[in-house]
């Protein structure tokens, strides 16, 4: 038979549950084998098998992954991935009260599996520390989603099996009303109550008694229970735990937001430190010598008793079996950049090849993958197989040549070559050859994705088997041109050059394959990324962006890569950021390892002001793709945000060691150093590193830096050598002739910074009335203004980017335009208003201004005397 009995883990009111080996898949799952009274209703079977429909769909590192509902001589019984540990409810009975910092910790793990849940419209609907998985490192599960909606009963009066437990029902459970996402908060707050207090609210002689008092008893306050309690974790317990449930939170993503802050305030020791006490130190009473045997006991006769009483379905593992569930079955895996034995100019067609089988492969669940940029930022030489899977994190490696035999029509062909490698041993676990003309190149990466998932033993769902399957276009020369987009597209350096040849070449694709919906939605996204990073901030361009995506959409709606770049229109251009997250959730059923969505969202929820969070889904990307120097960079600007300026750091370091060339990470790493330290010495030491020296980004730094050092001529040379009449970034517009006028002002020469100034006006007023929504445009006027005595002016425009960009729509980027209107009001003389901006930017995350700053910058020069400017300082 397919599953042979491991041992029962447990057993409630559906039925029994066993460990058991699937000797298909060769790994081991958990079996629940439902009561025969419930397997004998088939209105409930049917539920059972409509909501693992739905239920399936949450992959999630916090939720226990349902399989399927099958039947095996008259007997059902549902198979769900095996979660090792123990559950919450064993926990508490065996220490009782949970530490506030674990407490939360699971909370906040538990809150993070119900956002991904609700988000596809499944409750849990029966939540409960029965339902909760922890293992030795602290991660918690939860288990059983989709089972507690297919139960018969309609209510806790009804002769068959009540839909929620009684110690954990909401009040609209009790009273048999419609539920949605509120009732699990109402039984997460119940559990949390549980945990920190060592017992639940209710206690009854009945089901039904118990049931009621979540109806119509106020709950006694946790911290009447256990004084150790923080006020604020108190206050959140009893607001989820509301009788009405539009007092409690709405949504789990703002009890999650509110779990993570009251987390900062308890000690760092209490929130890391996990208890991990094994039996040998828990003190052993008298009858436990005669009791532990005697389990052991009970233990094997339950094992014989199953495999006597269920042998039709389940068998006991033999030796061999045992063995295969000793060992070590996670299944991650790295593509490897395939090597191009043809033309050099053929190599980006070996990068495409990789690209494509990695997308494939990172559409199947339950299969961990390596994100390509990572894999290509990889450098392997002289690196043996073991210390690859080290760096990954991965048990495989996917590698191979391909050689493109250019010819006449009909003898185009190209040979393939992967090979799939046990990292832990070197073992080549599968090769092969292909060698196909030219127009088969989607059939055999389609083939190569499907072996290498047959070899590691994962079995596909149908819309898995067809993604494998589908071929992005029918022309070869779209596909080409699509794949030199790509290799432009997603290049480390953000710079307008790369973005401006990805559109060339999507845009050919397109023309050549008009039906090319993949190509479409990249070249949305190349739009996209042109206006927000301010190199194309025309309507032309938002029109082409929109446009482009319309047209994927309108070929195939249902494509991920279709609603993941939707998800960046509305991201990027407008900062639409529900809508956008909303599309990448959708994304995401289909891409479930798909490294850009964690990005995305993250980028998102830190402009939401969610740094924290932000922070904790960047290194959570950065699991999946440990060699992506982008991600890390982005992680860093986060930390400084923050103003933890060790780790960004360390992370700045990390980006560069993987990417050497790249330019952002060193002049950001200088940055870090102007912030953290006003250390000058160490910026510079940081600038000089950086490869590239003519670079607009760079040369913009290296005035600053030459500025801060108060070395006015040497930035003026700098500034000479620049090839542009304007510097750009998302969140800056500054004319060349702007930067000169304030040198030229910090130089004491005023005629010449008037001079200066006054052509950067003739610049910026030129540039408005093409775009007048522009904030940077208004923020650099402002400052232009205020340098030629123009103050109500300049106060108004530096005002009006405020209020066309406030920080309440973007937290990471939108402080820079308060930062401005400082810089004005100092000009101006307006040192009060001045201060004001100056002392809400440091009470909020910002990357751009730190006390260590102030003291360093000359802009800052009028307010150094000012009292209240010291006591900042000191504060």
């Amino acid at each position: 038979r397919r599953y042979q009995v491991i041992e029962e883990i447990g057993k409630g009111g559906m039925g029994k549950v066993y460990k058991v080996l699937d000797t298909e898949l060769r790994e081991k799952v958990a079996l629940k084998l439902l009561s025969p009274e419930i397997a004998a209703d088939k209105e409930t079977i049917e539920r059972f098998r409509n909501e693992l429909k739905f239920a399936r769909k949450i992959t999630h590192k916090n939720v226990c992954r349902m399989y399927d509902l099958s039947r095996e001589e008259g007997a059902y019984y549902i198979t769900m991935e095996f979660v090792p540990g123990e559950n919450l409810k064993g926990t508490i009975r065996r220490i009782g009260q949970l530490p506030v910092g674990k407490s939360i910790s699971i909370a906040k793990q538990v809150c993070e599996g119900l956002v991904e849940a609700h988000k596809l419209g499944v409750m849990h609907r029966d939540l409960k520390p029965q339902n909760i998985m922890v293992d030795e490192e602290g991660n918690a599960r939860i288990m059983d989603f989709g089972i507690a909606r297919s139960l018969k009963a309609k209510g806790i009066t009804d002769a068959g099996v009540i839909i929620g437990t009684p110690e954990y029902m909401s009040p609209e459970q009790a009273e048999v009303e419609d539920v949605d996402q509120r009732s699990d908060i109402y039984c997460l707050g119940v559990i949390l109550y549980e945990m920190v207090t060592g017992k639940v609210p209710f206690q009854g002689d009945t089901a039904l008694s118990i049931a009621m008092k979540h109806k119509s008893e106020e709950p006694q306050p946790p911290k009447e229970v256990n004084a150790q309690i923080p006020e604020d974790l108190n206050l959140l317990v009893l607001r989820c735990m509301e009788k009405d449930k539009e007092k409690r939170y709405q949504k789990a993503e703002e009890l999650l937001s509110e779990l993570m802050k009251i987390e900062k305030g308890i000690s760092t020791t209490e929130r890391i430190i996990v208890e991990k006490k094994s039996k040998a130190e828990i003190p052993r009473k008298p009858y436990q010598a005669f009791l532990i045997p005697a389990i052991f006991i009970f233990v094997v006769l339950i094992a014989i008793i199953s495999f006597l009483f269920f042998g039709g379905i389940l068998r006991k593992g033999k030796p061999e079996a045992d063995a295969l569930v000793q060992a070590d079955l996670e299944k991650k895996i790295v593509v490897l950049p395939f090597e191009n034995l043809g033309l050099p100019e053929d190599e980006y067609f070996a990068a495409g090849m990789t690209e494509e089988i990695t997308s494939r492969l990172a559409a199947v669940s339950g299969l961990g993958v390596i994100s390509r940029s990572s894999a290509v930022q990889y450098d392997r030489k002289g690196k043996m197989m073991k210390q690859i899977g080290e760096d990954f994190g991965v048990a495989y490696v996917l590698e191979g040549t391909v050689r493109w035999d250019h010819g006449p029509e009909g003898k185009n062909r190209v040979r393939v070559t992967p090979q799939l490698i046990r990292t832990a041993d070197d073992t080549h676990l599968w090769s092969t050859s292909y060698d196909r003309v030219i127009d088969d190149i989607f059939a055999v990466q389609s083939e190569i994705a499907e072996q290498v998932i047959s070899q590691l033993g994962i079995t596909l769902m149908e819309p898995e088997r067809r993604g494998l399957n589908a071929k992005p276009t029918e022309n070869i020369e779209a596909y080409q041109a699509y794949l030199r987009g790509l290799n432009y597209l997603y290049l480390p350096d953000f710079a307008e050059e790369n973005f401006q040849m990805a559109v060339e070449m999507l845009e050919r694709a397109v023309d050549v394959d008009p039906g090319f919906a993949l190509a479409y939605a990249e070249l949305s996204y190349a739009y996209s990324q042109l206006y927000h990073f301010g190199y194309d901030r025309t309507e032309e361009c938002i029109s082409m962006a929109k446009a482009a995506i319309d047209r994927a959409f309108e070929l195939q709606p249902e494509l991920p890569e279709v609603h993941m770049h939707l998800g960046n229109y509305y991201y990027y251009v407008h900062k639409e950021y529900d809508k956008a997250l909303e599309e990448f959730a959708i994304a995401e059923q289909g891409l479930p390892n798909d490294t850009r969505i964690f990005e995305y969202k993250a980028y998102i929820w830190r402009r939401q002001a969610k740094f924290k969070e932000s922070t904790s889904l960047l290194k959570r990307a950065i699991e999946l793709s440990p060699q992506d120097a982008g991600i890390t960079l982005n992680l860093a600007i986060s930390y400084m945000a923050l103003r933890e300026y060790q780790e960004a750091e360390d992370c700045y370091n990390r980006s560069i060691f993987l990417a050497p060339d790249q330019t952002e990470a060193h002049a950001f790493k200088a940055m870090n150093y102007w912030m953290w330290e006003g250390d000058l010495g160490k910026a510079r030491a940081a600038l000089e590193q950086i490869p590239v020296k003519k670079n607009p980004l760079v040369i913009y730094f290296w005035v600053l830096q030459e500025m801060l050092e108060r070395n006015y001529q040497a930035a003026l040379d700098r500034l000479s050598s620049a090839s542009v009449d304007c510097f750009e970034g998302a969140d800056f517009f500054m004319p060349k002739a702007q930067s000169e006028g304030l040198i030229y002002q910090l130089m004491n020469k005023p005629e010449l910074a008037r001079t200066s100034f006054d052509s950067a006006r003739i610049i910026l007023e030129k540039e408005i009335n093409a775009r007048p929504d522009d904030p940077r445009l208004h923020s650099s006027l402002g400052i232009v203004y205020a340098s030629l005595g123009r103050k109500e002016e300049a106060i108004r425009e530096g005002k009006l980017a405020i209020k066309l960009y406030p920080v309440s729509k973007d937290a990471l980027t939108g402080t820079s335009f308060m930062q401005d209107l400082a810089s004005i009001y100092i000009i101006v003389g307006e040192y009060e208003a001045a201060l004001d901006q100056i002392e809400y930017l440091l009470s909020i995350p910002s990357w751009q201004i730190s006390a260590a700053y102030l003291r360093i910058e000359p802009e800052f020069d009028p307010l150094r005397e000012h009292p209240r400017f010291k006591r900042l300082l000191k504060k």
